[in-house]
């Protein structure tokens, strides 16, 4: 929000923003597992998904097989925050992502606003076989679903 009027203020049409949503995660290794909220001390990338293989980075896809294989994980949805994080006692890993509510409330967000549009990056590291959901590519179905509402 605060990124976005920012831009409008100096003077950026509307029509010509478009928001970006990721269909991935920033990772990183927890100083202390017993402090996890947000802003808690971690100083190291956490470990590489097995699709991306980029340490800090987690895909959507690899964010559901986590959380649906590592019964150490805990996700949290932080009432201040609109988007939700998760933390696993097993390797004291914390990832910030994006599920369906939180995409969906950036996308609502721009329709409501008048924004040009929403984009996803990138829609190959969405949940696209499907392993975690019932459809392909959920994320940016969701995004679909949002910008079809009217406003």
């Amino acid at each position: 929000d605060y990124t976005v009027n920012y831009y409008l203020d100096l003077g950026m049409p509307k029509d010509k923003m478009i928001l970006g949503t990721p269909m991935y995660g920033r990772c990183y290794v927890l100083d202390n597992i017993e402090d996890h909220g947000m802003l808690a001390p971690a100083h190291l990338p956490g470990p590489p998904g097995p699709y991306l293989r980029i340490p800090g980075t987690l895909a959507a896809n690899e964010i559901c097989l986590r959380l649906r294989d590592d019964l150490s994980c805990t996700v949290v949805h932080d009432p201040d925050l609109y988007e939700p994080y998760f933390y696993c006692e097993k390797d004291k890993i914390w990832c910030g992502y994006d599920d369906e509510d939180s995409i969906y409330i950036k996308a609502r967000y721009a329709k409501n606003l008048g924004l040009a549009g929403v984009v996803a990056w990138t829609m190959d590291e969405d949940d696209f076989h499907p392993t975690c959901y019932e459809d392909a590519f959920h994320l940016i179905n969701t995004i679909k679903k949002a910008l079809d509402k009217p406003a």
